[in-house]
C-alpha cells in the first residue's frame, strides 16, 4: 500500500515498519502478543491464516475477516493501520470465527462487533497509548472509534465497571475444549442478566445491564462524554 499524503505521521511510520516483514508475520507475532499481554490470555489463531490486499472488495469497511476462508481482507485502496489489525485479528480468534455460524453470527453480529472493538480499544489503552487516545479523542477519521459501534462500546464500557474484563474475554477469545453456548449462558446466568425479546440485540444488553445493576449506568451509557463513558481505568479486571 502506497503511503498517502493526508495522514498522521504515526501512520506513516507504521506502514514504513510493516513493510521490513511480511505482514503476516507481523500480525502472527506483534498483533497476536499485544493482544495475549493486554487480556492476559493465549489466543489462538488459525495455522493457515491469510493476509491479503485488494482494492476491490463487496464491502465498504477499511478491513474484513472471512473466518470461512481463513483470510483477513486488508482494502489497498482505503486507509487502514494498527487499530485496524488488532480489531481484525481479535476477530480471528474468537468463538464465533472459529465455530463459524452463519445464522448465529447474524443474530449475534451488532454485539460480537462491538465487544470486538471494546476489547480493541482495551488492547490500545494498555499497549498503545497514541493509539488509544486517537481512537478514543476521534483525531483522525482513519483511526477514530467507529459511530457504528459507540452505542455498543458504551455499554459494554459501562458493564465492565461491574463485570470483570476477564468474564467478557472467556465469552470472546475461543479456547479448546471450551463451548460458546455454555460459556455465555453460564455468563448470563452469572451476573443475571435476561436478554428480553422483541428489540435490537445492544438494546437487549442494556436493558439487561440496567435490571442487573440500575438505572444509574444509562446516563453514562447515553449522556456522558465517550471519554467519559468509556474509560478503562474505571473497569474490573
Amino acid at each position: 500500500m502506497s503511503i498517502k499524503a493526508d495522514v498522521p505521521e504515526c501512520y506513516r511510520c507504521f506502514h514504513q515498519k510493516i513493510q521490513q516483514k511480511p505482514l503476516i508475520m507481523f500480525i502472527m507475532q506483534d498483533i497476536k502478543r499485544m493482544i495475549e499481554r493486554a487480556l492476559n490470555i493465549e489466543i489462538h489463531l488459525p495455522p493457515d491464516l491469510k493476509v491479503v490486499e485488494a482494492a476491490e472488495y463487496d464491502f465498504f469497511e477499511q478491513a474484513r475477516y472471512d473466518p470461512i476462508e481463513k483470510k483477513l481482507i486488508l482494502r489497498s485502496d482505503l486507509y487502514w493501520c494498527k487499530i485496524t489489525l488488532v480489531h481484525e485479528t481479535l476477530h480471528a480468534c474468537s468463538y464465533f470465527s472459529h465455530n463459524y455460524d452463519e445464522k448465529k453470527m447474524e443474530y449475534f453480529r451488532p454485539f460480537i462487533e462491538a465487544l470486538t472493538e471494546f476489547l480493541t480499544g482495551y488492547v490500545l489503552y494498555k499497549e498503545q497509548s497514541h493509539c488509544y487516545k486517537a481512537w478514543i479523542n476521534r483525531t483522525y477519521r482513519i483511526c477514530g472509534l467507529s459511530i457504528m459501534y459507540e452505542r455498543g462500546v458504551r455499554a459494554f464500557a459501562v458493564a465492565a465497571r461491574y463485570i470483570p474484563l476477564k468474564d467478557f474475554v472467556k465469552i470472546y477469545i475461543w479456547q479448546p475444549n471450551k463451548n460458546w453456548e455454555d460459556e455465555f449462558k453460564k455468563f448470563l446466568s452469572k451476573y443475571n442478566l435476561r436478554i428480553q425479546a422483541g428489540i435490537t440485540l445492544i438494546s437487549k444488553f442494556i436493558r439487561a445491564l440496567e435490571k442487573a445493576f440500575g438505572k444509574d449506568l444509562l446516563e453514562l451509557i447515553y449522556e456522558e462524554p465517550l471519554d467519559v463513558c468509556v474509560d478503562f481505568s474505571k473497569i474490573v479486571l
